[in-house]
């Protein structure tokens, strides 16, 4: 037996032009198919066996930003008999519009109930629009509290400071003109927040 192995040993194989000693083959074949084995499991290591689902989920959300500053309340007083007074708040909140009727002497006053939906405190504007013929003043119901405070910037717009926990109203007090007429008047209002 070992002068069979003796003489296949010094035997070469050959592969076309590569002429290679039997025993290199026999020491050579089994590494180069262990190697062949690692690379298999290397390329295929991390994916998964049986069917494989993949996709991705998309979508959308609708995202409404809305400003803090809001009338939640808003109520006449008017100094005469009449009770012609209507006020209205905008569907957003951040308008209303009051209509009244007025006499000689009359100084109807506006209370708006303003809250701060925020975790903050705010700073915004209101800008009235007032008929001619009429001198109008804004302040808030009590200057000793500092939720909400006022300062008038132009002849129709003031900048308002409201406090986080504001339960104040702010008050506009309308003054006719002597030489207005006695008529139906109305009076809007746009509040808006200051950002930045």
């Amino acid at each position: 037996m070992a002068r069979v192995l003796s003489v296949a040993a010094r035997r070469k194989l050959s592969l076309g032009a590569l002429h290679l000693p039997a025993w290199a083959v026999g020491v050579a074949l089994p590494i180069v198919l262990l190697a062949m084995a690692a690379v298999a499991m290397a390329a295929s290591s991390g994916q998964a066996v049986g069917p494989v689902l993949s996709g991705s989920i998309t979508g959308s959300a609708g995202v409404t930003a809305q400003q803090a500053l809001t009338v939640t309340t808003c109520d006449i007083t008017t100094h005469s008999a009449s009770d012609d007074a209507l006020c209205a708040i905008g569907a957003q909140q951040t308008t209303f519009t009051a209509a009244i009727e007025m006499h000689r002497g009359d100084k109807p006053v506006i209370s708006l109930g303003i809250f701060n939906a925020s975790q903050v405190d705010v700073n915004g504007t209101i800008a009235l629009s007032v008929p001619p013929g009429f001198d109008v003043e804004v302040e808030d119901t009590d200057s000793t509290n500092a939720s909400l405070r006022e300062a008038q910037m132009a002849r129709s717009t003031w900048l308002l400071f409201v406090g986080v926990a504001n339960s104040e109203k702010l008050r506009i007090t309308l003054r006719p003109r002597p030489d207005v007429t006695p008529g139906f008047y109305t009076v809007s209002a746009t509040i808006n927040e200051i950002l930045g």
